[in-house]
Order: structure tokens, then sequence, then C-alpha cells
């Protein structure tokens, strides 16, 4: 059981909401100086519903993939190469029930170099919410989800943690849920503006999707980045050249698999030498080569 205390030590920021509520009331409540960090605070939380404040949240920014209707979201999802059922069932996994059949909600943190994300919605033929993501609007304010010990407005039940849930120790966003959201907002912003951009660059025939995301961190997991600089310099230049918006994201990833070897000046200098022009340069076929020599088999 973890009080709204222990999460305010852990670095969470919440909004009061009135009690049976799913929202909050008070006038400019998504603005940062508005929310409640310190536990010494937490006496003015009492007796009313509380809601998580993504945006505001330190170290790092959280955020939400919130199900209104389970089996929808679990086809939409899976549709992308992302699997519902496999985010509900990680250990690590922090999820939130109303106690409504066919609802919760999954909540991660954003990566340490990333600032907070739009949210958006997804809805069915019929208009109907079956997914939302959330984290914050698109002015950079918060948005917000209601935390457990708040009291459901139509059902009078409190909201509750599943499992082994510890929302102390939120887990990272996978990189497979984070490319298709940022996927989202591309084509969402400016349909096909990124496969344009992509391949106007001369990228190689990879797209940005979840399945080639996966696929790509299959092959990286063969690929130890405790090896030459040149081998190093290249896996990195080789994930920029597909062009996707999450390329540098799983670059940082595959970099800081070697927490000894990985400075954040050394990367970020290494990422800025990429030159998509630059003939020849590492590409996919050279991740390929990398990842069968330590025993990837296809």
């Amino acid at each position: 059981m973890f009080d709204l205390a222990d999460l305010l030590s852990s670095g969470l920021a919440v909004v009061p909401i009135p009690r049976g509520q799913k929202g909050p009331n008070t006038p400019g409540w998504n603005e940062r100086e508005k929310v409640i960090t310190n536990p010494a605070d937490v006496h003015r939380l009492e007796g009313l519903n509380v809601g998580l404040a993504h945006a505001y949240c330190t170290p790092t920014p959280t955020c939400a993939v919130d199900v209104d209707e389970y089996e929808d979201a679990r086809r939409w999802l899976s549709a992308r190469g992302i699997e519902l059922d496999a985010l509900c069932a990680e250990p690590a996994a922090v999820v939130v029930t109303s106690q409504r059949e066919g609802r919760l909600k999954l909540f991660y943190r954003l990566p340490t170099w990333m600032e907070p994300l739009e949210g958006f919605k997804v809805r069915s033929q019929t208009g109907k919410n079956i997914l939302e993501f959330r984290c914050a609007t698109r002015n950079g304010k918060t948005e917000q989800d209601v935390l457990p010990p708040s009291i459901h407005p139509d059902t009078g039940k409190p909201y509750i943690w599943v499992g082994g849930s510890d929302p102390t120790r939120m887990p990272v966003i996978p990189p497979s849920v984070l490319a298709l959201w940022k996927a989202e907002l591309v084509g969402r912003s400016a349909p096909h503006a990124s496969l344009m951009s992509w391949t106007l660059l001369g990228y190689p025939n990879h797209p940005e999707t979840p399945a080639e995301v996966a696929r790509l961190l299959d092959k990286l997991s063969f690929v130890s980045a405790d090896c030459s600089y040149e081998q190093y310099r290249n896996v990195v230049w080789a994930i920029l050249g597909t062009g996707w918006s999450c390329a540098e994201d799983l670059a940082r990833q595959w970099c800081e698999s070697e927490p000894d070897r990985f400075e954040e000046r050394s990367f970020i200098g290494l990422v800025d030498s990429f030159d998509p022009n630059r003939q020849p340069r590492p590409t996919m076929g050279t991740i390929n080569h990398m990842a069968r020599a330590g025993g990837w088999n296809g």
C-alpha cells in the first residue's frame, strides 16, 4: 500500500480533485505552480481525489496509456506491433484500475533526455474513445490521471493499484510504445510528412513502425556496446541512418547498455557528427552483420 506522502517523496507531482470527480476544478490547475510536490503538504489532499500531474514530475515526466475499451485497444495496438496483454503482465508494470471491466491505466516515466510529450486519443469508427496517451498539452502544460485512493464518480468505488505495481518506481516507457506515440503525433500533425522527408534523404526502405523498431532492438541486443570505437560509432550512425523519429533515443539506449563507457558529452558529439549524405556510411546492413557475429540468427 502506498500513501500519498510516498508518491510525493518519489518525485511525483499531484493535483487536488473534488472527491468523487475525475477532473480538477481549480482555475489554472495544469500550471506548474499549482501542483503539489512537497510531502509536507499532503494534508492539503485529505478527503479529496488526486490526479497525477505528468509533465511536472521529477526527475523525469510521467505519462499514461489509458485504456477505456480493453479489447478494442488490444486490437489497435496489436495491429501496430504492440501487445497490450504483455505490457500489463510485465513484472514492473504500474497499473491502476477503476474496478470497471475493460478499463485500466499503465503508467511510465519518460526517458531522462525527453521533454513532456503531447497526448492524443484513439477513437473507434463510431467516435468512441478506446485508448488515450496522456502526458502534456500542445503548449506544454500538464495532463493528469486520477490515482488511488480516489473514488470513481460513477461506481463510488476506489481506484486501486493492480498486482505488484510500485508507483514510486515507475518503469521507463518501452521503446516500442514511445516510437508509436511519436509516430502518431507526426502523422496527426502532418500526414505523410515523416515518410516524405525520410524518402527524400535517401534512407533505406525501413519504415518507422513498432514492428521495425522491435526488430532493430532485437538485433542490437546481440551487439555489445563494449566494442572498438569504430564499431561503436558505426552502430550509432547506422541507427541514426534509419531516419526514424526515435533513432536518437534507440542509439542512446544501446550506448547506455554499457554504462561504464557512456558519456553524455561524447554521445552528443557522436550524434552531431552524423552526416546522412556521407558515402559510404554505416547502414542497417552494418548492424545485421554485427548482430549475426553476436549470435543473432535473423
